[in-house]
């Protein structure tokens, strides 16, 4: 996914672009073997169409699917990060009853006491 959405990055447009190997390593951790055999299985899934690819430049242009992919999975990280602060605020809010339950039980103790 890291490589589609790299190639998204680098290829936007909707047309062919020539994106040279060390473009996409910036971005993706991988060796150049690694890239060659990521890209032949984004084309045999038709998330991208591969012109040609030689000597670490490569052709490429990112399908509709492969658009679509992308942006599915930005929107999937947006609603994990939302969701990961809505169980904080749950936490904190908790957290912040259970000690004033506590304490008002610890003070009428004392005064009963």
């Amino acid at each position: 996914m890291r490589l589609l959405s790299a190639l998204n990055t680098l290829a936007e447009g909707g047309g062919f672009k020539i994106v040279e190997e060390a473009d996409i390593l910036r971005l993706v951790p991988a060796n150049a073997e690694e890239i060659a055999r990521r890209m032949a299985y984004l084309e045999d899934r038709q998330f991208i169409d591969l012109r040609y690819a030689e000597a670490g430049e490569y052709c490429v242009r990112v399908l509709a699917a492969g658009r679509v992919c992308v942006a599915a999975a930005d929107r999937e990280k947006g609603e994990k990060v939302r969701f990961s602060r809505k169980i904080f605020l749950c936490a904190m809010l908790g957290s912040f009853a259970g000690g004033l339950l506590a304490g008002t039980v610890a003070f009428l103790i004392a005064l009963a006491v």
